[in-house]
């Protein structure tokens, strides 16, 4: 995977997904956004399609669970890994539906998130940058005070 696509990122609340969607391009990957299943949909057909998708569940219009369904029983719609990131209760229940490459239970950290996207979506070495600042859970913490949702950024 990273074959030069992006990681679709599909959450329906605004604030996380911006927020997820700014700390993945900090990483330096290629980021697209859905607040829902439908949205998703039309980016999964898209040419060239994600190479990885970070998926809640619990949405309007169209959830997480119909998507994976479509997305494994349409043939027009590729077989991208799915890391699900959602709230939903048993999740370990539904690992058998959902075939997806990982869960992370919300709230889930900074930490966790990064790991399990690099083992599915690993960035070839790029040039180093002197001037480049590292992306810190301090820097991410002042970025996320200036909107509205505020996360608690948990620390190990």
């Amino acid at each position: 995977m990273g074959a030069g696509g992006s990681i679709l990122v599909v959450e329906d609340d605004p604030d996380l997904r911006v927020t997820l969607l700014e700390l993945l391009r900090e990483e330096g990957y290629p980021v697209i956004g859905a607040a829902n299943g439908w949205q998703a949909l039309y980016h999964l057909k898209a040419v060239p399609a994600p190479c990885l998708i970070l998926l809640d569940l619990m949405m309007p219009v169209m959830s997480g669970w119909e998507l994976r369904s479509r997305q494994q029983h349409d043939p027009t719609v590729p077989d991208i890994p799915v890391v699900v990131l959602s709230c939903a209760m048993n999740l370990e229940q539904q690992e058998g539906f959902l075939n997806a490459a990982a869960y992370l239970e919300k709230p889930f950290k900074v930490e966790q998130l990064l790991a399990t996207v690099r083992r599915h979506y690993p960035l070839p070495p790029g040039p180093s940058d002197a001037n480049e600042q590292p992306v810190t859970l301090d820097s991410l913490a002042a970025l996320a005070r200036g909107w509205a949702w505020a996360p608690k950024l948990a620390t190990s």
